[in-house]
């Protein structure tokens, strides 16, 4: 690689940063936020929890996902705590959603 594709290349890659780095930006507080309102709504609907355990549930979710961010651990570790302590298998719910989306999918 010449010097001047070597220079492009480089520009490239910084751009993408740049903008893979906005994007994420915008979209992962969007996506926690849906992913706790959901869980909220169920929390709140169905196990009767009120506005002081909502707020304490949501602080200590953000403190999760602050220490994701700050690499202190990740999902598989996560999945794997809970797999251990509860017996929850997220990689076999994740997997039977989606087989069954595979199937309804097919069935349409």
């Amino acid at each position: 690689m010449n010097l001047d594709k070597a220079h492009r290349k480089i520009e490239h890659d910084k751009i993408s940063r740049e903008v893979r780095t906005a994007v994420e930006n915008k979209v992962i507080p969007k996506v926690q936020s849906a992913c706790l309102a959901a869980t909220a709504l169920v929390l709140h609907d169905k196990f009767g929890f009120g506005k002081q355990r909502l707020n304490k549930y949501i602080e200590e979710v953000f403190y999760i996902f602050e220490s994701i961010y700050l690499e202190y651990t990740d999902f598989e570790d996560i999945k794997r705590c809970i797999y251990d302590e509860l017996g929850i298998d997220f990689d076999a719910i994740e997997e039977k959603r989606m087989n069954e989306d595979k199937r309804k999918a097919y069935e349409n």
